[in-house]
């Protein structure tokens, strides 16, 4: 969208002009500062409708970091996807391959059950967890595992039983920073980004950086080739599946008012990805 000089009915920006560009739902908006001593009159792909006088900026495609640092890993198109499909072997390995250069740490595991047994490895006996809301945590049994075994200080059974108008603070500090937070995520790049999607919030701020440890539990049916397939992927699959389960446990609809977006590892290894072979979840 381009704004007016007022008056002038010319769509020409001037030097206190703001260009909006949109992209997408869920992508960030960039806000552009049209200056008409610093720019560069490009006409090349303009469209008929700007005037000719108009001096033109060029937009140059800002790349993802990940695809600056791993020059050499190619991503694999697709196309009328139904986003419920294992990934096969190779590009399995490509994510793989990239959240290590991310500073990630990655385990490759046949399916749900293995998953689960290494969860258990990972997790000291006596730790404080905190599981995300997942349906891939409770079709596995992970979710049982970490709250009613008696092996952990589980958090959100604790959480649940507390007073939120009396004890809202203590809550929100048990949540954001557990030993280890546990939950899995809505979409994994193969240029090595995870992403989750949330409704509440509550389990981004582990998953960010709050957590001492942050295991996320990921089916191969996730893996996608981009960030902005992985947008898609939220929006058109995992919403709705989501939105149906909680209008069916909760009796209202779900939304996506929280996305994160975990790009590398800041400390290296505090982050965990246990990539299944097979499909589980949403």
């Amino acid at each position: 969208m381009i704004a007016s000089r007022p008056g002038s009915g010319r769509s020409c920006p001037g030097p206190d002009r703001v260009v909006i560009v949109s992209t997408a739902p869920l992508v960030a908006f960039a806000l552009l500062l049209f200056d008409r001593a610093a720019h560069r009159n490009v006409r090349s792909g303009t469209p008929s409708d700007i005037p000719a006088r108009c001096p033109v900026d060029q937009v140059r495609r800002i790349h993802h970091p990940a695809n600056r640092k791993l020059t050499n890993i190619m991503t694999t198109p697709m196309t009328a996807t139904t986003f419920s499909d294992p990934a096969p072997a190779q590009r399995l390995e490509r994510a793989a391959m990239a959240l290590t250069a991310h500073g990630f740490s990655v385990e490759i595991l046949d399916d749900a059950a293995a998953a689960r047994a290494r969860t258990t490895d990972l997790i000291p006996e006596g730790a404080s967890v905190f599981t995300g809301a997942s349906e891939t945590l409770r079709l596995s049994g992970i979710e049982e595992d970490l709250n009613a075994s008696g092996r952990y200080d589980a958090i959100k059974p604790r959480t649940l039983a507390m007073d939120r108008a009396t004890e809202a603070d203590e809550i929100r500090r048990l949540r954001a920073s557990p030993d280890v937070s546990v939950g899995s995520v809505h979409a994994l790049t193969e240029t090595g980004s995870l992403v989750v999607a949330s409704g509440s919030g509550s389990q981004l701020p582990g998953y960010a950086g709050g957590a001492a440890r942050a295991i996320w539990v990921v089916g191969a049916q996730k893996v996608v080739p981009d960030l902005s397939t992985a947008l898609r992927r939220v929006e058109d699959h995992c919403l709705p599946l989501e939105d149906a389960r909680s209008r069916a446990a909760y009796g209202w609809p779900s939304a996506v008012t929280r996305l994160l977006i975990l790009n590398a590892e800041f400390q290296p290894g505090r982050g965990t990805v246990l990539l299944l072979r097979e499909a589980i979840g949403f």
